[in-house]
């Protein structure tokens, strides 16, 4: 699902999918231009600079900020289709947003021998240096990406209060 991000780390804006949660469609919205086709999501609306968190559900996605792991604002309102019939969340193709972090996004490697990481899962060195490993306690490093258990490889972090914005 990370195919919107932009990975690169001196950038602080990379975009994110966007977890506006159930869509339900109407075909007849009355609106300033008269009658359309539309719908409304469960999280009505997501406006440029809303405070947003990491969504533990979705890889490289966020939500409004109630009490997860804030990582920054909306640079934009949601960019993308919606839905042409009822979908629950999931279901549908999100829309995206680039978010000005309160950080960096980098590509980190997970040690060879780990449980379920999840985005939000909290990440540090620990034996190898080259390595990140779970941990239950908060770091400044934060898994954005799923990956099941001893998984080998790497994946997108969140880098808290570590930007490189000029």
């Amino acid at each position: 699902m990370s195919k919107y991000v932009n990975a690169t780390s001196n950038k602080n804006n990379p975009t994110f999918y966007l977890n506006r949660g159930d869509f339900e469609f109407k075909p007849r919205v009355e609106t300033v231009e008269g009658i359309k086709k539309g719908g409304v999501f469960e999280v009505e609306e997501m406006p440029k600079g809303m405070v947003v968190e990491i969504d533990p559900n979705n890889d490289m996605a966020v939500k409004p900020f109630k009490n997860g792991i804030p990582i920054g604002t909306l640079g934009t309102e949601p960019q993308g289709d919606i839905p042409r019939e009822d979908r629950a969340a999931g279901e549908y193709e999100m829309q995206i947003a680039p978010v000005d972090i309160d950080g960096e996004i980098d590509w980190v490697q997970l040690e060879d021998t780990h449980a379920l990481v999840k985005p939000g899962t909290y990440l540090a060195i620990d034996n190898d240096p080259t390595k990140y490993a779970i941990k239950s306690s908060a770091t400044d490093v934060i898994a954005l990406e799923t990956r099941i258990e001893n998984e080998t490889g790497f994946l997108y972090v969140y880098r808290r209060g570590q930007t490189s914005k000029k």
